[in-house]
Parts: structure tokens; sequence; C-alpha cells
């Protein structure tokens, strides 16, 4: 009875794939790793990063201007969370979840190659940029400024999908592809719960669009050819019990139902939570094909207002 939502603050994944014996890297930022995990990260390191000071002397000017002037003027001085990113000094070295296009040049440079280490196997798992705002790239991995269009958002998207793809023609060219696990998803999709330019809740309580994040599997050692599309209602959490069960099959029970549990047109009802610190915490029941407007139901909202009272 009752829904629950997913523990993914207290997962125990990571613990579980090292204790088995697996090399584990992880390339993404430092504010979504544990403390604790840190010592079970292969390719963690400390890292001090230095910053071109005279560019960072003029964005904290355009920062100061922003904020004193008045809203006719403000868009002469607007910055985004990218143009912080770009200050560092980078020798591509660290990884960078902001831009995709340094992966795809130590692809091309560098490639894939089978480690010297005796353990059992590798796992891997990389964050990408992918179809996020703001777009700083095209689909042939020319640079880009644009504040966010839909050209420019597909043309980024496919342009991080060339990515994978040669990620996997790599790990075929290595003799990994079949018995490589694969999942390919995203953390989110993009969904029209508000007005696109005033953030305010519709009355109606109906999506304007919705869209949900992709998730292709490829098993190991999988027979299947081509591509096969599921109706299974599925999620995340899912996918996690799948990796566990791949890897430490033993370990899977207290992670749920896996994929493949999952009945294709089950009726199951799967929530959705929209909170974000500048927006209305919204709680949604999605019951059937995600991609329906109408199988969204509000279950509970929160106004910004009294948000911010909750908070203090």
């Amino acid at each position: 009875g009752g829904i629950k939502e997913p523990p993914y603050g207290n997962g125990t994944m990571l613990e579980d794939i090292s204790e088995a014996g697996y090399d584990i890297s992880v390339y993404t930022e430092p504010k979504y790793l544990p403390q604790q995990l840190l010592d079970k990260i292969d390719n963690w390191t400390t890292y001090k990063p230095k910053y071109y000071g005279f560019d960072t002397v003029r964005l904290m000017l355009k920062c100061s201007k922003y904020q004193i002037s008045p809203f006719i003027l403000k868009d002469n001085y607007s910055y985004k969370t990218d143009d912080f990113s770009t200050l560092r000094k980078n020798d591509f070295t660290v990884w960078e979840v902001d831009y995709d296009y340094p992966f795809w040049n130590a692809l091309k440079d560098t490639g894939l190659s089978i480690s010297d280490k005796t353990s059992i196997g590798s796992f891997k798992l990389y964050h990408m940029y992918g179809a996020h705002p703001s777009f700083n790239m095209t689909e042939d991995f020319m640079p880009v400024d644009y504040l966010g269009n839909y050209e420019a958002m597909i043309s980024q998207a496919k342009g991080s999908l060339k990515i994978v793809y040669e990620y996997l023609n790599q790990l075929k060219a290595l003799g990994l592809y079949d018995s490589s696990e694969i999942y390919i998803t995203a953390d989110h999709g993009e969904n029209y719960l508000y007005d696109s330019y005033r953030f305010v809740l519709l009355e109606k309580r109906k999506l304007i669009n919705t869209s949900s994040p992709i998730l292709l599997v490829k098993h190991a050692h999988s027979t299947w050819k081509g591509v096969h599309e599921s109706k299974a209602p599925v999620s995340h959490t899912e996918m996690i019990a799948s990796i566990i069960n791949t890897i430490v099959p033993q370990n899977t029970a207290k992670y749920g139902q896996t994929l493949e549990d999952i009945g294709e047109m089950q009726e199951r009802k799967r929530i959705f939570i929209f909170d974000r610190g500048d927006m209305p915490y919204v709680k949604v029941e999605i019951n059937g094909d995600v991609l329906n407007p109408d199988n969204w139901t509000i279950v509970e909202r929160i106004s910004l207002e009294d948000k911010k009272r909750s908070n203090n």
C-alpha cells in the first residue's frame, strides 16, 4: 500500500559494486558524491583549479552591473552558470560536466584501452552534458553560445549521442561490447508544468507537453538484434536494481524490482517531483503512459512563499 519515494540518498550501489571486486570510475562533479565513497573511486583526485585572472574580474564586474541596473538594462549584463565554469584553466585531465567536447577529443585522440588490472570487471559512469541548456556545442562539435532554442538543443543532443556512438564502436573494436552491460539514460526529461515565461503553475493542472528521460539498455551477452521498444512503466529505481542484479545478484532483493520484473503495460503508479529552490514544489502521480499528459495528476504542491517560510 502507498507510494514510496526511492531513497537515493541512502543508496549503497557503489559500495556493493566495490565489495564485489570491481574497479569503479565515476566522471561527474564532486558535489554529487558522498565523502565516504571517494576512496572507492579509482579516478578520484584532489584538484585545485586555477582561474584566468582578468576574465574573472571582468565577469565579477558584469555581475555587479546586473545587480545594480534597472530592469530595462539588465539584459545587457546577463550571465549564466557556464560563464563561471569557463573561467577555470583546465588541461582536460579533469572531467567537465558542462561541456562534452573534451570527452570527444579524448576518445578520438587517446581512445579506450584495456586496463592491466586484475579486477573482476569495471564499472564506469559518465555524466555528460547532453541536451542541457545553455547550449554550447553543435552536432558537428563546433562551439556555439546559444542561451537556448529548440534547434540548438537538438543539435547539441545529436553531438552528445555521436560521442556515445564512438564510445560503443571503440568497445566493439576492443572486443568488449558483447560482454558489457550498458545503460544510456538521463537524470530528467523536460516537463512543461509551468508557463514558459512566468513560471506560474497552470491552474488547469494539466501539462502543456511532456517528455521523459531516455532509457536505453543493452544487457551483457544479449542475443537480441536491433532495437526493441518496451511499454513497461519503469523508472530509474528499477535500473539501479538491474545493474546490481548483473554484478551482485545476491544483493538484488534489497533494491526491489528490476526492469525485467515490470510487465508490459502493467498498471503502476509512479511519482515525479519537481523541486527547485526558485520555484514551487510539485508532486505528481503518473498512472499509465508518461507521454500522455492526461495520466499526470498533481497530488501535492507548495507555493514558493510557503517553501521559504518553512526553510526559515
